[in-house]
């Protein structure tokens, strides 16, 4: 079951189809709300849940509390993040690590410059990012399983080369590549993409 937890993300990618919606931190779930939701998918059979969405859901304000939830319930996730707030806030990844089967990073940039850029945000920084997940990955032998994505752009592209090989030093499980669809202003053509 995938549940958005809030709309909100702190990055600005120039890319992003759900920016518009982002709102303030405000626009979340509550804990009470997610706690009674996760009694109804209870008692629907449910254990499992994806956390994503349209906005960050690391930026939910109460994320600790919600993986108190999770825990509290016996319930598994699946996490789709920047992951950024694990480098801002590293406390969250104790709590993160014993209730997550896997997390896919949106890494999207394997090169300082370029992750800013991507992600709209200084003085965001590949390579704290880089040190957060090889700390994880480096911690977890089997679970959660760990990995990247990469949505490759007009932004990005030079990046998409070294993405194999950055995976690998990541110690990440899989890596997804796709090629973004829209805005129009960011999408390579065609014979780019067929060239990557």
């Amino acid at each position: 079951t995938e549940v958005f937890i809030t709309n909100h993300c702190d990055f600005h990618c120039p890319h992003c189809r759900f920016k518009a919606v982002h709102g303030t931190q405000d626009d979340h779930m509550s804990v009470a709300e997610f706690d009674s939701l996760l009694d109804e998918l209870s008692t629907k059979g449910v254990s499992h849940l994806e956390l994503s969405g349209g906005g960050e859901p690391l930026d939910h304000p109460q994320v600790d509390e919600i993986f108190g939830v999770i825990a509290k319930r016996g319930f598994r996730i699946g996490l789709i993040t920047n992951g950024y707030k694990l480098v801002e806030r590293p406390e969250l990844i104790t709590d993160l690590l014993p209730i997550a089967d896997w997390i896919r990073f949106s890494v999207d940039a394997f090169s300082d410059p370029t992750y800013s850029i991507v992600h709209g945000r200084k003085p965001a920084q590949y390579a704290r990012l880089r040190e957060m997940i090889r700390s994880i990955t480096g911690a977890c032998r089997r679970l959660p399983a760990i990995g990247v994505k990469m949505l490759i752009s007009t932004l990005n592209k030079d990046d998409a080369l070294l993405a194999a090989s950055a995976a690998l030093d990541l110690g990440a499980r899989y890596l997804q590549l796709k090629f973004l669809g829209a805005p129009l202003e960011h999408v390579l053509p065609g014979e780019q993409i067929s060239d990557l």
